[in-house]
């Protein structure tokens, strides 16, 4: 494996907990508190896929996920949200990014990283 996958999360526990888990599975994981952290991120670096909240501070996550498929659209991107309002909604909708509810389930986390990964290497076919 080895991809590399950047969690953008404002919540430092949640961050912690899920970049522990990703790289147990064998990921090189990045982390970013914020949507302004995560575009500084992805400039220096390629990512092969985003892991965001959506409610986030300075760049909300919709912004962040339009800006992403935007400037880097081979990106995957997967929003995390404990409610799935009309925004976010509209993202998933738009097939712009793939959904994961909080409180987060690993293994569903596991399984959404897995697809879209797969998908990418499909497209790449």
């Amino acid at each position: 494996m080895g991809e590399k996958i950047l969690i953008v999360e404002d919540h430092h526990a949640t961050r912690k907990n899920v970049s522990r888990f990703l790289q147990s599975q064998g990921y090189s994981v990045f982390e970013a508190s914020d949507g302004l952290e995560a575009l500084d991120r992805l400039n220096e670096d390629s990512m092969d896929i985003v892991i965001s909240d959506f409610v986030l501070p300075k760049i909300h996550g919709l912004a962040l996920v339009r800006e992403i498929r935007s400037r880097w659209p081979a990106v995957g991107v997967i929003v995390m949200s404990a409610y799935l309002g009309q925004e976010a909604g509209k993202v998933i909708l738009e097939r712009e990014a793939e959904f994961v509810a909080k409180p987060l389930q690993l293994s569903h986390l596991a399984a959404k990283v897995y697809g879209v990964l797969l998908r990418k290497q499909m497209n790449h076919c």
